[in-house]
This record gives structure tokens, C-alpha cells and sequence, in this order.
């Protein structure tokens, strides 16, 4: 499978739920076209690679030059399940396509999807990142699949994405222990169907299931002893500020 679309869950579900961030590395103009019988995933997928490193920013022409060589080994590969792994590169593009390409590429490459790979269990990737959190412009579009994914797909997989989408949009605003009660619940019964069914990411759903289980049990408890040094090398504990206001601050790089 394309390292593009691979890739583990986390623990959190907003981070289970975002789109794969390799696309916003820098690119550079490849130059020139590529015929699909002379390309390969394993060639995009180095020259993403490169580009990345290069740290030049992309322009979406350049990316639409990315998405064609996909569509165009995908073709080459039509009914074999490496297509696939063509389409989800395609698919996980478009966000950085100009507005009519960008339509054009999702349409084609979802219209292969679900007439050739319905029933494998990879569509469950898609189902958590591209068709959940598509551009502003597919929402609609991607809808559509999705309702087509989860009324005719017949992997089991898939049926437990789907089901955990529904579930998790509610596990996000849940914001107390009463909240979250329902919902654990209903993601205990989901463990309970597809617990034991493997997931796209070399893990049972079981076992993703129950990391969302023991992030939203902790909600409403105590938190664990935490033991530091400050900015200024002040030891402190998290006790010593019981019965005070606490302010947060969680920053990243992503």
C-alpha cells in the first residue's frame, strides 16, 4: 500500500478524524508529463518525497499535475486493488486543487471507487478522513458517497467506520461525565459487533475503539498527579492548584 495512505489512528478523535497533513509540505514543478505506462505509485510517491524536502511553495497546478499522474495509473491499474491505493492519493489531493479540478478529480476518482473497490476494507480510510472532512465545495458530493458507502458496502470494516463516525461527532461534544455516558455506551456495543474485525491501520477496531473508550471515561474524574519544573525552574505539582482556575495552553506543530 502507498505510505500516502497509510498511516495509524491516534488516541484523539480529532486527530483520528483529520485529514493526513503530508500535502501541506512545499513542492516544486516536476515538469513534463508523464505517460501512466512509464509511472508507478512507488515513483510518485519519491518524488513526493523530494518535493517535500525541497521546501518551495506549492501552486495548485502543480498539484493537479500530482493528482493526473494518480488518475492515470489508476487507470492502468483499474480492477487490481493497487488502484485503489491510486484513487486515495487522488482523493487526499484535492483540497489543494483550483475549484473545477477540484471537482472533476474527486468525482472520477470516487465513481471508481465504489463501481470497483466497494467491498474492500481499505474504504474505511476514507470514510474517517477525505469524505469526512472534504473541502468546503464537495461537501454536498462527498455525502453522497458516503451514504452510498454505508448503504451498500459489504465489509465489515467499512460498516464500523461508518457506525464510529456517527458516534464520534457525537463523542465531540460531549463535555461532562453525563454526556459522555450514551456514548460510551453505544461504543461499547460497537466493540461488542466489530471488536474482533481488523482495521486499515494494522489494528482491530477493538483496539481503536477502546482508546476512544479511555479517553471519554476519564472525562469528569480527577486529574493525574502532574510533577514539573516551570519556565523558570520553579518545581510545582498540578495539586497545588486544586480549587483554582487552571488555563490550558496546548500548542503544536503540525
Amino acid at each position: 500500500m502507498s505510505r500516502v495512505c497509510d498511516g495509524a489512528p491516534s488516541s484523539r478523535l480529532e486527530v483520528l478524524m483529520k485529514p493526513l497533513l503530508w500535502i501541506a509540505g512545499a513542492f516544486l514543478l516536476l515538469g513534463g508529463n508523464v505517460r501512466a505506462q512509464d509511472d508507478s505509485l512507488e515513483k510518485i510517491q519519491k518524488d513526493l518525497d523530494k518535493l517535500v524536502q525541497a521546501k518551495v511553495v506549492p501552486t495548485p497546478a502543480q498539484f493537479a499535475e500530482i493528482a493526473d499522474r494518480c488518475m492515470n495509473v489508476a487507470t492502468d491499474l483499474k480492477g487490481q486493488p493497487q488502484a485503489l491505493d491510486a484513487y486515495m492519493m487522488a482523493i487526499d489531493l484535492t483540497g489543494q486543487l483550483e475549484k473545477e479540478k477540484q471537482a472533476t478529480v474527486f468525482s472520477e476518482a470516487m465513481d471508481a471507487v465504489v463501481e470497483s473497490h466497494l467491498d474492500d476494507d481499505r474504504i474505511a480510510m476514507l470514510v474517517m478522513r477525505s469524505l469526512s472532512f472534504p473541502p468546503e465545495p464537495l461537501k454536498a458530493k462527498a455525502k453522497e458517497y458516503l451514504d452510498w458507502i454505508g448503504r451498500d458496502s459489504k465489509s465489515q470494516s467499512v460498516q464500523c467506520a461508518m457506525a464510529f463516525k456517527k458516534v464520534s461527532q457525537r463523542a465531540a461534544s460531549a463535555i461532562d461525565a453525563a454526556s459522555c455516558k450514551p456514548v460510551v455506551a453505544d461504543i461499547e456495543a460497537l466493540k461488542k459487533k466489530y471488536g474482533a474485525v481488523k482495521s486499515p491501520w494494522n489494528q482491530t477496531w477493538g483496539q481503536l475503539l477502546d482508546e476512544q473508550l479511555d479517553s471519554l471515561k476519564v472525562v469528569g474524574t480527577p486529574a493525574k498527579e502532574i510533577a514539573a519544573n516551570d519556565l523558570d525552574g520553579v518545581a510545582f505539582k498540578l495539586s497545588d492548584y486544586r480549587g483554582k482556575t487552571v488555563l490550558l495552553d496546548f500548542w503544536g506543530y503540525w
